[in-house]
């Protein structure tokens, strides 16, 4: 049977090797080396394999497994004094929402959602997105378009963190905590919001015995167990 969490050819085993800072920062400089080298000329990261659709074949530039996701994780890596920041890394920024755009509109991912096709979302969409853009640049005008994106989002039917309002609440809650402005609280109380918040604790109620509940994008639906809520 292939392991589901450790394959022996790409992950490096566990050993009894004593907490080494050393070694630590030696393990982060190389997967900082490595993401840069992989770069593309436009300042992307080719797929995965497994992160494909049927007949894609352009890099991905999401948050979830995407360019957006890299370029934060390089970035949160430098500003903690991990690696040395590098323009390079943030090249492809300006381009990235109406890139993704795109590949959402594309008609593998339109099959995939169905009636709930959007390209708003936390991890996948415009959110993850304009939260990458803002916390690089401070850009007042990325803050305020992401405050729209969080609000039409609230009312997405999806109880789940990739698509749906979970996600946006997530969003909402990390920027209440890093701007200290009032408008995100409001915004993860909004009424929409509520209601999403409400349906979820009486379907989880309903399944108590199972601990499941139902999460929905209107072309499929999938169980999702209480491990996912905090």
């Amino acid at each position: 049977m292939t392991p589901l969490l450790f394959d022996p050819d790409r992950h490096t085993a566990l050993t009894d090797r004593a907490w080494d800072e050393a070694a630590a920062r030696t393990a982060i400089e190389a997967i900082v080396k490595d993401a840069r080298v992989s770069m593309t000329p436009q300042g992307l990261w080719p797929l995965h394999p497994d992160d494909t659709e049927p007949g894609e074949t352009e890099p991905h530039c999401q948050l979830y497994f995407g360019a957006a996701g890299v370029v934060l994780g390089l970035s949160e890596l430098a500003r903690r004094g991990f690696c040395e920041s590098a323009a390079a890394d943030q090249k492809c920024l300006p381009f990235l929402l109406d890139r993704n755009r795109r590949t959402l509109s594309s008609k593998p991912w339109r099959d995939l959602l169905g009636a709930g096709w959007q390209t708003r979302s936390w991890l996948m969409g415009d959110a993850g997105i304009l939260f990458v853009q803002w916390r690089l640049t401070g850009e007042r005008q990325v803050l305020d378009a992401l405050e729209k994106v969080l609000t039409i989002n609230n009312a997405d039917p999806s109880n789940e963190m990739m698509w749906g309002a979970p996600g946006t609440l997530l969003a909402s809650l990390l920027l209440q905590n890093e701007t200290r402005e009032a408008r995100w609280s409001r915004a993860s109380n909004a009424p929409p919001f509520r209601s999403q918040r409400a349906g979820l604790s009486i379907s989880t109620a309903r399944n108590a015995a199972t601990l499941v509940w139902a999460t929905a994008l209107p072309a499929q639906r999938f169980p999702c167990s209480r491990a996912g809520v905090s």
